[in-house]
């Protein structure tokens, strides 16, 4: 196996998705811009700021970050995330990544972007986009709290 490389905050390791995953599942942590998570100590942090995620919020935002850019769908995240093997509700995974989106949120852009009638991915909001859509327009960042509380608008 060879040896994985570190490009900007993606992981490449050939083009083989299932060995990129096993690698990426073995490190401590995961990182995707200004987020980061720790496998270990289950703790996220989002611009320095710790950010407290349930158990299963914590599933999700890591599956996500396993597979930052590619599209997944409300089966997928249900079956890797909870398990279900199918059988669960798609409402679940929308409720669960509206949790997950106002918690990162607050610290930064929205990074879970939706892709109507399939499913979620992990990515930066594309120029001239906003809101949680892959396909949305508007100004692309929302205002973050700086230092003491103050909003910046970035």
């Amino acid at each position: 196996m060879e040896v994985p490389e570190a490009a900007g905050s993606l992981l490449v390791v050939d083009d083989e998705p299932f060995l990129r995953d096993a690698v990426a599942a073995s490190l401590r942590f995961l990182g995707f811009e200004d987020l980061e998570l720790d496998q270990d100590t289950y703790e996220v942090r989002r611009d320095g700021h710790l950010i407290e995620l349930s158990p299963t919020e914590f599933r999700l935002l890591r599956y996500l970050m396993l597979h930052p850019g590619r599209v997944l769908t409300r089966a997928q995240l249900l079956d890797h995330v909870w398990d279900y093997g199918g059988h669960g509700s798609t409402t679940v995974v929308a409720t669960y990544v509206a949790y997950l989106r106002r918690k990162l949120a607050r610290y930064g852009p929205d990074l879970i972007h939706t892709q109507r009638a399939v499913g979620y991915c992990l990515r930066q909001p594309r120029a001239g986009e906003a809101g949680p859509g892959c396909g949305a327009t508007g100004p692309a960042a929302r205002p973050r709290p700086g230092p003491g509380g103050n909003l910046n608008h970035t």
